[in-house]
């Protein structure tokens, strides 16, 4: 994804203002859950890493909702296309994996026992 630095480190300074998560949170969520962020290189997921960190900090109720995501029981529908339903299973993993990288050591420690139970479902 082409995302010009000044507005990375724009948001990052945003960031730091924990009043301004209204401002920021929408656009930062929706590239979170775009599926092309995982084409980019490291150096731009190094760049997202503080944001994203602050993101999960501050919103309480983002970690939970991910974790939803990763953990959805594949469908009873006979319709449903099953390649896709792993696909997005594949990419909120990768999405999950993602935001604990952002974190400090043992930073999610005290979710890894939901993450496991949720794991344990797949």
């Amino acid at each position: 994804m082409e995302i010009d630095d000044t507005v990375v480190q724009m948001v990052k300074e945003l960031a730091r203002i924990p009043a301004s998560i209204k401002s920021w949170r929408g656009p930062v969520t929706e590239l979170l859950n775009d599926h092309r962020i995982f084409n980019s290189n490291s150096n731009v997921a190094l760049s997202w890493k503080p944001i994203i960190k602050t993101l999960f900090d501050i919103d309480k109720t983002a970690f939970p909702e991910l974790l939803g995501k990763v953990a959805t029981a594949p469908s009873a529908n006979i319709f449903t296309n099953r390649e896709y339903e792993m696909l997005q299973r594949s990419l909120n993993i990768r999405r999950l994996s993602y935001v604990l990288f952002t974190g400090d050591k043992n930073h999610f420690l005290t979710q890894l026992p939901t993450i496991q139970e949720k794991a344990k479902r797949m």
